[in-house]
């Protein structure tokens, strides 16, 4: 599966109110309805947090105070394979996904 595919999934579970939003110590909540009326980003805040717990990169903590995610998305499934962006191709790719 593509990445925009892979956006899209997520995008519309968010949309759905199909998701739990998980929070850093101490950080307070947004509403979901926040969440979901900004769909787009969140989505793509997901796809960027999965990419970075994906290589293990201990400065997921710091990047995001909460990050809204989405009920039962199962990468392996989807045959979603971040092993195939370096970083700037990553980016790249998530620059292109439009609401």
């Amino acid at each position: 599966m593509i990445l925009s595919s892979y956006y899209f999934i997520i995008k519309n579970l968010i949309e759905s109110d199909k998701f739990d939003i998980k929070t850093q110590n101490g950080v307070t909540k947004p509403s979901r309805e926040y969440c979901m009326k900004n769909s787009h980003l969140e989505s793509i805040h997901y796809i960027m947090a999965e990419f970075m717990k994906d290589r293990k990169d201990n400065r997921l903590k710091h990047t995001f105070k909460y990050i809204c995610k989405p009920h039962g998305v199962n990468r392996k499934k989807l045959n979603i394979d971040f092993s195939k962006y370096d970083t700037e191709s990553f980016l790249k790719e998530i620059m292109t996904l439009k609401d």
